[in-house]
């Protein structure tokens, strides 16, 4: 028993550290995930209704800093007709904020009346909802010049 005690001791910090996970919980719309690595090339990836990307906080292929605390830019697009990019517009588009053992989940908008019908909510690596109230929105993508 004693055995049993240290050695679950010993594997709880490992334990802690999860990856950041991107979650499509549409029913009916697909979710295309893109994150510039630097010098490293671009992350890019499409996730079915109901599919999720994870990246191990150590796995400098999509976390490029490999800490759990790191902060990541990702551009996450609702695909079809219309198309919707979620997060805080800035000259290059959309970006979404998450931290290397953070969540975010493209989910349906809970308020019904709203204009905005997807939403995402982020979690960092704590378990705070770092969204805010009525989640991070995605807004409907008009090319320039439309």
């Amino acid at each position: 028993m004693k055995r049993l005690l240290v050695l679950a001791a010993c594997l709880a910090p490992i334990a802690s550290a999860h990856a950041y996970c991107v979650h499509n919980d549409l029913a009916n719309r697909d979710v295309r995930l893109t994150s510039q690595l630097g010098g490293r090339g671009t992350l890019q990836m499409t996730l079915r209704p109901g599919e999720k990307f994870c990246c191990a906080p150590k796995d400098t292929e999509c976390n490029p800093e490999g800490k759990i605390t790191s902060n990541l830019d990702l551009e996450v697009a609702v695909l079809d007709k219309p198309e919707y990019r979620c997060g805080i517009e800035d000259r290059s588009g959309a970006i979404l904020k998450i931290t290397g053992g953070g969540t975010a989940r493209v989910v349906p908008n809970p308020k019904a009346k709203s204009a905005l019908p997807y939403v995402v909510r982020v979690k960092a690596q704590d378990g705070r909802d770092v969204s805010g109230p009525s989640g991070v929105a995605c807004h409907e993508f008009k090319p320039k010049g439309n």
